[in-house]
């Protein structure tokens, strides 16, 4: 076994346990009764889905320029919904909050 093997077991781990600890707050969130710490868990969720098939494309795909583009827009994309779901900007709550 080599180095690399070993950083590829312990990156494994590492997501895994980021993608699980990361659910588990989503899931949290939708549980709660607010209608705004339910809109944050969406956006934190689909932060989270974003950003790990960000990951996927990165390390599975031959790194060609169109792919390599592809691959960051879906990054940045899923670090605009964490920004959504953590920050919640008063025109997000606007949008998606009716109030009464």
């Amino acid at each position: 076994m080599v180095w690399f093997d070993l950083i590829n077991i312990y990156f494994v781990i590492y997501i895994s346990i980021i993608m699980i600890t990361g659910f588990l707050f989503v899931f949290n969130c939708l549980k709660s009764g607010n209608n705004l710490t339910i809109l944050k868990g969406n956006f934190i969720f689909l932060g989270f889905i974003f950003i790990f098939v960000s990951i996927f494309l990165e390390a599975i795909i031959i790194t060609r320029s169109l792919l390599i583009v592809i691959t960051r827009v879906v990054n940045i994309i899923g670090a605009i919904f964490f920004y959504f779901g953590f920050m919640a900007p008063n025109f997000i709550k606007k949008i998606f909050i009716e109030e009464n």
